[in-house]
């Protein structure tokens, strides 16, 4: 099965940038939408990923897909601090306060998970998982002697990753030809899950103990220096796209250096 498979092939100007572009990306990403306090540099994250997904021509039902994946999730967060956070009293409900500032504050987290989400689904659909791990190589290589089999590790659980896929879906596909189809009750989809996971597991361990003696009868060293059948290599379109996610991650916290305690870890 190619690895490739689970990727959007659009060849869009986001599919074609740079792994190590995406990456560093993503992390600044990361520290503005958790890392800094406001609404501003939530407003600003926002705009980039949408500019970011119209350009990857991600269909609209694959993000609404991953957004309502995690809605119960979002849904307890919002709760949780709606009712646990001090402040003014909106409404009563069996007894717990809902406050206005904890719905506030459960709101703006919730965003920030959406945004995280659609930024992991952007690097994820663009990006084939060989031309991933390519990237994890080529950024971890300076401190490849010292961390060599933890990147080999890595490397490894990304490429397996499309089997897996596969092979849960060839599960799935045999227990309901066998009569086992899932309903809605969420006991019996649970049940469902965990008949999977088990031949799913021994399908894992299998494959990595074939590949394990592969590489030991290859003399295999994750060490040595190997030559690349293809090298990564920065473009134009690269370094312009990675001098305005830093240009607008800078002019974010240049504009929230006015208020005190700006630059701090998940707080509203």
């Amino acid at each position: 099965m190619p690895l490739e498979n689970h990727t959007h092939h659009s060849r869009s100007f986001i599919e074609r940038l740079d792994p190590r572009v995406k990456f560093s990306s993503s992390i600044l990403l990361a520290i503005q939408i958790f890392g800094i306090t406001g609404e501003l540099p939530l407003i600003s994250a926002s705009v980039v990923l949408i500019v970011a997904s119209i350009s990857a021509r991600i269909p609209f039902q694959v993000l609404l897909k991953r957004l309502l994946s995690v809605s119960v999730f979002l849904l307890v967060i919002l709760g949780l601090n709606m009712f646990t956070v001090s402040g003014d009293v909106v409404f009563e409900l069996f007894g717990m306060y809902a406050t206005r500032e904890g719905l506030y504050q459960g709101a703006i987290l919730s965003i920030r998970i959406v945004l995280m989400l659609i930024a992991a689904t952007l690097v994820v659909r663009t990006t084939p998982i060989s031309i991933m791990i390519d990237g994890i190589e080529a950024t971890l290589r300076p401190v490849r002697r010292r961390l060599g089999a933890i990147v080999q590790v890595l490397t490894i659980a990304l490429s397996f990753t499309p089997m897996l896929i596969q092979s849960a879906r060839q599960i799935k596909k045999a227990q309901i030809a066998r009569g086992a189809e899932p309903d809605k009750n969420v006991a019996r989809q649970i049940q469902f899950a965990f008949s999977a996971a088990v031949p799913l597991f021994a399908m894992t361990l299998r494959s990595s103990d074939h590949l394990a003696q592969a590489m030991e009868a290859r003399c295999y060293d994750p060490m040595a220096e190997r030559s690349l059948y293809s090298r990564l290599t920065f473009t134009l379109q690269d370094w312009l796209t990675g001098v305005m996610i830093l240009m607008q991650f800078v002019l974010t916290l240049v504009f929230r250096s006015g208020t005190s305690n700006h630059f701090t870890w998940i707080q509203v």
